[in-house]
């Protein structure tokens, strides 16, 4: 029941003989074949197979972003023509917004995960969960927080909940470091593994009074002074392991990709982004639990910080969801009027089934991209995926 590494490709390569030049009937794959459509080896039908159905025969994979989809799904694409025509692979007609291509106006920058979003849903406080979140779950939302908020010197922000926030996106595969919204999304799954992780910032302002409101501004407005003077402590996602919680015994860390330290019943083990204090002598102290309330914030560098565009900000919160079906389908590259709730006799669809849908669909805009350039005479000028921009 498992394919066979010595024989790899026979059945694919009889395949492509068969609607080409022709497949032999001595071909291992022939009689596979022929079981397959239910009909003799002896039969004409397998006499016209083993003669070739006389088509030319391309393929390639392709990456969905290149054509415009904000998504890096990449599918394997088959043309086969029986008209005399030459087959055409479409030029990719986007490309990373750094690339050469995308600075000399040749193509358009990749589409992002970003504009696929609806940052009006709510999500949950990773801290406030009746359970808690598995622990290579949370390894995958530290490092994602890592590479693309806090060692990232322009992280995207956007308001969620009116509250200025730097998301990510994880993949809740192994080994997956997730990616940043500015990016298109990971591939859309069956089983939907793409979830918002939305660290909440507060830019923090110099001089303020004891207690008095850290100074916020929206993601649209002018940045607060900068300042010259100040000591600026990075602390990264990390996991942390609780063995007391008074602040005279030293807090155990351990790097994101070590083994996972023996658990105990009381599990005590935390994603840390916000609540290590810097204390006089080095990180030392328990910290403060992940639900417990923040510390009141003073004047003095207490607080993870991450410093974006100059300004300094503590991490006050991380919140996390799933994607939705509407946003993983905005993701595939199809139009925002497609009906994917509810089928053709109007019965509805659970959000697992929509979802289901998504990650078997193949993404508009490749094999719209394929028919405009082999079928141009079919193609009107109305057509939606015609620019992809």
């Amino acid at each position: 029941g498992k394919p066979i590494k010595e024989r790899a490709r026979e059945t694919f390569e009889g395949f492509i003989l068969a609607l080409s030049t022709g497949i032999p009937k001595e071909h291992p794959a022939f009689s596979e074949m022929c079981a397959a459509l239910d009909i003799s080896t002896a039969s004409d039908m397998a006499d016209t197979l083993s003669r070739g159905l006389g088509y030319s025969v391309e393929y390639r994979t392709l990456k969905s972003c290149d054509y415009g989809a904000p998504t890096t799904r990449t599918r394997f694409y088959l043309i086969a023509r029986q008209d005399g025509k030459q087959i055409i692979w479409p030029e990719p007609t986007h490309a990373p917004k750094n690339s050469f291509a995308v600075r000399e106006h040749k193509k358009f920058p990749y589409r992002t995960a970003a504009e696929c979003i609806d940052w009006n849903i709510p999500a949950k406080s990773i801290f406030e969960r009746e359970k808690p979140l598995a622990e290579n779950t949370l390894r995958r939302i530290a490092r994602g927080i890592k590479k693309f908020v806090i060692d990232n010197p322009e992280p995207y922000i956007v308001n969620i909940e009116e509250t200025p926030s730097a998301p990510t996106i994880m993949c809740n595969n192994t080994k997956n470091v997730g990616a940043s919204v500015e990016t298109p999304l990971p591939t859309v799954t069956t089983g939907n593994r793409n979830y918002l992780i939305a660290p909440s910032v507060v830019p923090i302002g110099y001089g303020e009074r004891e207690g008095q409101k850290p100074r916020v501004n929206g993601v649209e407005e002018p940045l607060g002074t900068v300042v010259t003077s100040g000591k600026h402590y990075l602390v990264a996602p990390t996991l942390i392991q609780y063995h007391s919680e008074t602040a005279e015994d030293e807090v155990r860390g351990q790097e994101l990709d070590e083994p996972l330290k023996t658990q105990d019943t009381a599990n005590r083990y935390a994603l840390i982004a916000h609540i290590m204090k810097n204390y006089a002598g080095g990180y030392r102290g328990a910290g403060s639990k992940a639900d417990n309330p923040l510390d009141t914030i003073t004047t003095k560098d207490r607080f993870a910080m991450i410093t974006i565009h100059g300004e300094e900000y503590i991490i006050t919160d991380i919140k996390m969801r799933m994607l939705q079906p509407r946003e993983l389908f905005n993701a595939q590259g199809f139009p925002k009027d497609y009906i994917i709730d509810k089928d053709a006799d109007g019965n509805p669809y659970p959000k697992s089934k929509q979802v289901a849908r998504c990650g078997n669909a193949v993404t508009p805009p490749v094999p719209a991209a394929l028919v405009r350039a082999n079928l141009p005479e079919y193609c009107g000028k109305d057509d939606k995926y015609e620019k992809t921009a």
